[in-house]
């Protein structure tokens, strides 16, 4: 599916973005990613590094071509990392989609990661 029609069903909505709004999501990835390889943290917080560095680079993407997500719809976070291959070109194989069983599940209430009852750190820290 392109970009034109994720927007033309509401999951991207139109977006210039400004020369300051990228440099602070590109800071922000950078910080992110530097945690991500902190071996002082928990796997589970390097996981979740790693996950909000990927948000903000691929938001990056959205931007330049134009694009953000509706962030009042479900699932906008999904949206931003299947539109990986529309943005930077990754291969499609590349772009896994996490599900609540292997490693991390999405909580309903927050629409944020969170680890299940049984993490596995070894996936989180293969992840990263």
């Amino acid at each position: 599916m392109t970009l034109d029609n994720l927007a033309r069903i509401g999951r991207l909505k139109s977006h210039v973005a400004t020369k300051d709004e990228i440099a602070d999501l590109l800071a922000a990835a950078r910080r992110n990613l530097d945690d991500a390889h902190a071996e002082n943290i928990s796997a589970e917080n390097r996981f979740d590094a790693a996950y909000k560095c990927i948000l903000q680079a691929e938001l990056v993407g959205l931007m330049a071509q134009g694009f953000r997500p509706d962030t009042k719809s479900a699932g906008h976070h999904a949206t931003v990392i299947q539109s990986l291959p529309k943005t930077i070109g990754i291969d499609v194989q590349r772009v896994v989609v996490l599900n609540w069983k292997d490693p991390l599940h999405v909580s309903a209430e927050t629409s944020m990661l969170s680890p299940p009852t049984r993490f596995r750190a070894s996936r989180a820290a293969e992840t990263v």
